[in-house]
């Protein structure tokens, strides 16, 4: 008996193609999740037509299909596209943050040796009126 897991990864080299078959249009998602949205229906009906298990919900179908298949390619442009700029966008937030931090750090530095400057004042003044 397969496990949850493996069950799980066992499509990870295929998109799950949704074809509406009333104007027979076609979309194809990363995973079934994505495609439940779209269809707008619970992603469990979605895995339970993939699986075979259940009939079609509404007025569309749904398949597993190879991510090397020729109908894959303009998505799967797309989908590389969508992952490159929430990369860049990734690190452009992260270096964003960085340059927050070292201000920050900075800034708290800078309090500190004002703070410290002022001490060392208030303390030589003291001794200095002690004498």
């Amino acid at each position: 008996m397969e496990s949850e897991k493996t069950k799980r990864n066992s499509h990870k080299n295929e998109f799950v193609k949704v074809t509406n078959l009333e104007t027979n249009e076609v979309k194809f998602f990363k995973n079934g999740m994505e495609a439940a949205r779209e269809i707008g229906c619970p992603h469990p009906l979605v895995y339970k037509a993939l699986r075979g298990e259940g009939e079609e919900e509404g007025n569309w179908s749904v398949e597993y299909i190879s991510k090397d298949d020729p109908q894959c390619d303009e998505f799967k442009k797309e989908f590389e596209d969508r992952m490159r700029k929430l990369r860049e966008s990734l690190v452009e937030y992260a270096h964003e943050q960085m340059l927050k931090r070292k201000a920050y750090v900075e800034g708290e530095k800078a309090k500190r040796k004002t703070k410290h400057d002022e001490l060392v004042r208030a303390v030589r003044s003291m001794v200095a009126n002690a004498l």
